[in-house]
């Protein structure tokens, strides 16, 4: 969501969009219509289908990867992404999204 703005900008849709999808469960489980809908404002609408296609993934593996070339694996989740990520260790990354998505 965030970029090509805000965190101000942002903060409202974020809010909104894990208050309707509150786990990675919820995400995978839902409409990609309503995915669409609880995104839209925000533009680039293949990072929501990506989102929607990655949680479906991580759903049917029953939790995220566990090493790198798993989550280069998901729908979204490519090189460029993964450098980013970089200085992060990937454990920390873990820890992140199971929080944000209570996995």
């Amino acid at each position: 969501m965030l970029q090509q703005t805000t965190v101000k900008a942002v903060a409202p849709y974020y809010l909104r969009f894990t208050e309707k999808f509150p786990t990675v469960q919820a995400l995978a489980s839902a409409d990609r219509e309503d995915v669409l809908a609880a995104w839209a404002g925000l533009g680039y609408y293949s990072r929501a289908r990506n989102l929607h296609a990655c949680a479906q993934a991580v759903v049917a593996l029953g939790g995220f990867p566990q090493d790198v070339q798993g989550l280069r694996a998901l729908p979204g989740i490519g090189l460029t992404r993964l450098l980013l990520w970089q200085p992060l260790p990937l454990g920390c990354l873990w820890c992140l999204w199971m929080v944000m998505w209570s996995v």
